[in-house]
């Protein structure tokens, strides 16, 4: 598509894409003209973005857009980039490991825990059954550490 690119979010953002004064793609602040296609996957067309080559010169790049414009997630709702840093600890309170990242996957977003033990990192899907408790006012994630296997 000519000055299009597809960009991957984790959930229906179409609407809201279009509310967002400026965004950063990579290291460059731009606007957003026309957002298309399906909603978890939109096509999107940025201003100076005028032909093929200028659209694959994004490709990989993250679309940022700044925290004060998004709205405040709902109850048990979170951004993924708040749980970065977050002590992990197991369902009887024993320290696990810290979240090193958070990715959001097509089925469920994906922390990656490393493990103060030193055994390689722990990847845990972020849904209810695996990690029960989050208390983004200590920095703690609870994981049901033997529902993962170990």
């Amino acid at each position: 598509m000519r000055g299009a690119v597809r960009i991957f979010c984790s959930q229906e953002h179409h609407p809201f894409l279009l509310t967002l004064p400026v965004v950063r793609v990579g290291s460059v602040d731009t606007r957003i003209l026309q957002v298309g296609g399906m909603a978890t996957a939109p096509i999107v067309w940025f201003e100076g973005m005028h032909s093929r080559n200028d659209a694959e010169a994004l490709r990989g790049l993250p679309v940022l857009a700044p925290r004060d414009l998004l709205p405040e997630p709902d109850e048990d709702e979170f951004f993924l980039g708040d749980l970065n840093g977050c002590s992990v600890v197991d369902l009887a309170g024993k320290a696990v490991g810290q979240v090193t990242r958070a990715d959001a996957l097509p089925a469920n977003a994906v922390l990656t825990v490393k493990r103060h033990d030193g055994s390689p990192d722990l990847l845990v899907p972020f849904v209810r059954e695996v990690v029960p408790g989050v208390d983004l006012d200590t920095r703690t994630l609870t994981v049901d550490v033997e529902f993962l296997g170990g």
